[in-house]
């Protein structure tokens, strides 16, 4: 037994000794992709962890810009709705409503006033030729109406229909939105309806 084991190792010598140099190499990259396979196929039968998505979202996911929507009139080339970024200022409004108009009395505003969701903000004309702002002249030379935009508490108290609260209703709507651009603007006061406007337009004056 021992013999035939013996001739047996010497064959193997013997035939390899009878290979090339060639058939080595061939012989070698052979054995060498068989084990990069077994180790290919032992790393894809690994199980594979699970991700599970909990909703978050990442650090770097841009966040959505915040938005506010303000009520442009007055002396405005594009009066209407518009909506600027959140932080916006007064001018930044009057720009996206297309600018002022000729007519306008941008003097009379705070430009650099920060918007909130819901303002409207109200670009006054400029006084007529002749006339001092704010004031009227009637026939006989004397000024008989109450200017809503410059009168104080007392003042306003005097109109028809305006109580004490009423008058600081049109005071503070003023300081929030701006001067008055005509009028029918007073409809805008909370309690001013219709049937007081009208008993109030020819009472008063911008």
């Amino acid at each position: 037994m021992q013999v035939q084991d013996r001739s047996s190792l010497q064959q193997l010598i013997d035939a390899a000794a009878s290979l090339t140099r060639v058939q080595l190499v061939a012989i070698s990259c052979l054995i060498a992709l068989f084990c990069m396979g077994s180790v290919l196929a032992y790393v894809r039968s690994k199980p594979r962890p699970i991700t599970i998505d909990n909703g978050t979202v990442s650090a770097g996911a841009p966040e959505r810009e915040r938005t506010l929507t303000v009520h442009v009139a007055g002396a405005i080339v594009s009066p209407g709705l518009y909506k600027l970024p959140e932080g916006s200022r007064v001018a930044d409004a009057i720009e996206r409503a297309g600018g002022a108009s000729s007519e306008a009395a941008l003097d009379d505003i705070n430009l650099a006033g920060r918007l909130t969701d819901g303002q409207k903000v109200m670009v006054p004309q400029k006084a007529s030729v002749g006339t001092a702002p704010g004031e009227n002249v009637s026939t006989s030379g004397q000024s008989s109406l109450v200017n809503v935009n410059t009168a104080n508490a007392d003042e306003l108290e005097k109109l028809p229909g305006i109580g004490p609260a009423m008058a600081e209703r049109i005071i503070e709507y003023r300081k929030k939105n701006g001067p008055f651009s005509a009028a029918d603007d007073l409809d805008d006061v909370e309690g001013i309806g219709p049937a007081k406007l009208k008993a109030l337009q020819d009472l008063v004056t911008i």
